[in-house]
């Protein structure tokens, strides 16, 4: 059988970021219609959240830029939530992160 080089393969999944962090593992990725999601495995438990981001009117995709910035918002999500199963405090930067994110999944509709 022969291979598919990395740009014939096409999925519906597509994984943004996968990253170490402290003793747990993080995996960001988008999902169909808009969805994007942070998991972590962290002392055998999954935890994960997820966010929902149209492109603004007029637009069919969001840019690499803005894909980007979700990315980063997310991975401080994911970053904070294993800072808080381990007793850490969090940073005044982080605190506001989470707040951002809540807020937003909040005016989406969705459950914290």
């Amino acid at each position: 059988m022969a291979k598919k080089k990395n740009d014939q393969a096409k999925g519906l999944i597509r994984v943004l970021q996968i990253v170490n962090y402290k003793e747990g593992n993080i995996l960001i990725r988008k999902l169909p219609s808009n969805i994007y999601e942070w998991i972590v495995s962290f002392k055998g438990q999954f935890y994960s959240s997820y966010i929902i981001i149209d492109p603004v009117k007029g637009q069919t995709d969001l840019n690499e830029a803005e894909i980007s910035e979700i990315t980063k918002m997310l991975y401080a999500g994911a970053a904070t939530t294993i800072d808080y199963q381990l007793g850490e405090k969090l940073s005044k930067k982080d605190e506001d992160m989470v707040k951002i994110f809540e807020s937003g999944r909040k005016t989406l509709g969705a459950e914290a």
